[in-house]
């Protein structure tokens, strides 16, 4: 008697994307003399945190506060890391509230695939074609909206020039 080969266990969405294999971290770039990010896309260097305009503006305003030092959990930083990441996360939210007035600001601080400790805040707007949806539910709409140099500085100076 042949024994059946048993199915293979169905992977779930996304799981491909998890490796063993270490990749390089795109955020520690951010923290090198020798930074891969476009300058423009920086709106703040806070020392331990550097905010960032997000790679589309879908949601105008969507930027990133992300820790220079490479943890991939809150409870890696030390007490004064998160008091301060606290905070910035409130004067960054601030600061998008005055540049664009959304409905709402939604955070994420997922870090599936980058672990490096970074908040994405997403402005949320009345005519959001999906608004009690996650704000990925929209990614197909992500492209059309990718960030140019020159919008990268437009949203930069605006948010910056909002923060208190």
């Amino acid at each position: 008697m042949t024994a059946t080969p048993k199915p293979s266990p169905k992977k779930l969405p996304g799981e491909a994307q998890f490796s063993s294999a270490p990749l390089p971290c795109p955020f520690c770039a951010l923290s090198s003399p020798a930074a891969t990010i476009d300058p423009a896309r920086v709106i703040r260097d806070f020392g331990d945190f550097v905010w960032i305009v997000g790679d589309h503006q879908f949601y105008p305003g969507y930027s990133l506060l992300v820790a220079k030092r490479h943890v991939r959990e809150p409870f890696e930083l030390s007490p004064a890391e998160l008091t301060s990441m606290s905070e910035l996360l409130a004067r960054a939210s601030r600061a998008i509230q005055k540049a664009y007035g959304p409905r709402k600001i939604n955070y994420a601080a997922l870090g599936n695939q980058v672990e490096h400790l970074h908040w994405h805040l997403i402005p949320r707007y009345s005519g959001d074609p999906r608004p009690g949806a996650n704000p990925w539910a929209n990614e197909a709409n992500f492209e059309a909206h990718a960030t140019t140099p020159a919008g990268a500085s437009e949203v930069a100076d605006r948010l910056s020039e909002s923060f208190d």
